[in-house]
């Protein structure tokens, strides 16, 4: 910091410039104009344990509400349980803390909230640049003390930021106050940035001041419309409306990483896979540690098929959260849809050795070891399922499947049977019982079980295929062809192969 001190010069004492008359200098009446504002400044004060002052400065007033700027120095040595900070009035009302609101350590300000309602703000001086030769004032006062106003002229300007120094505020009392111009507008604030020394002060400029308040604006307008995010995302069918909302929570407050996140969450529940992305990839630009958010990642990924990038973004959530069993879930389902089922079953294991009773994971094993030809563990992976869930229809269906490669068809058909009981209108359960009664040579049972497959979901291709063989094995050729008919607008892989059997 540039160390030149200014000329300082004493322009007047309140209670002396009550006796001139009528013919006053204008530094007397700019010295006045700036007294007015004695009643907006705060005397901050900082206690240890032993209330002992440690620290002490000014803050003033920027909102009739209770909004006080101050030195982010001077906050810094207030730490809520340990030390004791109090806001007393010129005219001795003492305030208490609410909280502190926007703290910028860079410039040095702080922007407090204060228990209080009806005190006088200051006007700051809008889109002022300081110049050389410029008056500035200080106020130098405490409670039951006479007021004093002191000038100078501005000389020293840092050319970086605009802020400048100012002599006449070098004790410690004047860190966080205001400085005003000739007209009793605030042109800055004292900051040391790092400690009160003595010597010149450093002034914040009112830009970076102002810069500060208009962000701490922009946050409350941006709490303002993630609340109104959260209200829609709890109403059904407003997710439109929530997205918006966190749209612009997000526009309005740079680095609002919470308002990503919901964003992100809202926009992949509504299908808006592409805008989950983005909204993911910006939170976990902002927060690289944020494991969930690497987590989601995955998924919006996954859900576009992307499934490359998918295991990247959950490679990188098991790393920082390495007993994330939801990432690891999704780790091995990705894995398992690119067809890589060793890696598919060892991260599943992962998240039954962290979470033995982890459902989704053991029917995911289920469907890895099934897919592997691994057919002994899936039925083991199934059973777990159902020791944890005994009503689950999908794994009772995928228990009956499994049942059903191993040759074991009554087990099969009894197991989708049963699934069938907890949920009447399945039909892939129907299917695998038409697929064990046709192993077991009952066709007629076999034929019923396929038509009310294909009754609930008329475009089941497994259960077509394989009603058509049953069809051909009884010899109505005529039907199966009606069902390769239909097959070949649904599945032409199996409508080829249905085509073997036709010409056999």
């Amino acid at each position: 910091m540039r160390s030149g001190l200014f000329r300082s010069v004493i322009t007047a004492v309140l209670a002396a410039a009550l006796l001139l008359s009528a013919a006053r200098t204008d530094a007397v009446a700019d010295s006045m104009a700036v007294a007015s504002h004695r009643k907006s400044i705060l005397h901050i004060s900082i206690y240890d344990s032993k209330q002992r002052t440690i620290a002490s400065g000014k803050g003033f007033v920027l909102g009739s509400g209770g909004i006080v700027a101050t030195s982010s120095w001077l906050i810094s040595q207030w730490s809520e349980g340990e030390t004791r900070i109090s806001f007393r009035t010129g005219d001795g009302k003492d305030l208490g803390l609410e909280s502190v609101i926007a703290t910028d350590r860079v410039r040095g300000i702080s922007l407090l909230k204060v228990a209080a309602k009806g005190l006088d703000p200051v006007k700051l001086a809008a889109g002022y640049k300081p110049r050389k030769g410029d008056p500035y004032y200080v106020i130098s006062s405490s409670p039951g003390r006479p007021t004093l106003v002191l000038g100078g002229i501005i000389k020293n300007i840092l050319p970086k930021d605009g802020s400048f120094e100012v002599p006449q505020a070098s004790s410690a009392e004047h860190e966080g106050a205001p400085v005003f111009n000739a007209k009793g507008e605030v042109i800055g604030l004292v900051s040391h940035f790092t400690r009160p020394v003595k010597g010149p002060k450093l002034v914040v400029s009112v830009k970076q001041l102002s810069e500060l308040v208009e962000a701490f604006k922009r946050q409350l307008l941006a709490r303002a419309y993630f609340e109104l995010g959260l209200a829609y995302e709890a109403e059904t069918g407003r997710s439109e409306e929530a997205i918006s909302a966190y749209q612009e929570a997000a526009r309005m407050s740079a680095g609002n990483a919470g308002a990503y996140y919901n964003l992100g969450l809202v926009s992949g529940r509504a299908g808006r896979q592409q805008e989950a992305v983005e909204a993911f990839r910006e939170v976990v630009r902002l927060e690289p540690g944020n494991a969930e958010a690497y987590n989601n990642l995955g998924v919006a990924y996954s859900n576009l098929g992307r499934q490359e990038e998918a295991l990247a973004a959950f490679t990188q959530a098991v790393k920082l959260s390495p007993d994330n069993v939801d990432a690891y879930n999704n780790l091995g389902v990705a894995y398992g849809k690119m067809a890589r089922f060793p890696e598919a079953i060892g991260a599943l294991k992962q998240v039954v050795r962290i979470r033995p009773d982890h459902a989704e994971a053991h029917f995911n094993l289920g469907v890895a070891h099934s897919k592997a030809g691994q057919l002994p563990e899936a039925l083991e992976a199934f059973t777990r399922v159902l020791n944890i869930r005994p009503d689950d229809a999908e794994a009772l269906n995928r228990l009956g499947i499994v049942y059903g490669r191993l040759g074991r068809f009554e087990e099969a058909a009894a197991a989708s049977s049963r699934a069938l009981g907890l949920k009447p209108e399945f039909s892939e359960a129907y299917t695998n019982i038409g697929a064990a009664y046709g192993s077991m040579g009952k066709n007629q049972e076999a034929l019923d079980a396929f038509k009310q497959a294909i009754r609930i979901r008329p475009d089941n291709s497994d259960a077509r295929y394989l009603l058509a063989v049953l069809y051909i094995g009884m010899g109505d050729t005529a039907s199966a062809l009606n069902e390769y008919n239909t097959l070949k607008k649904l599945d032409k892989t199996l409508a080829q192969k249905l085509s073997k059997h036709l010409n056999e």
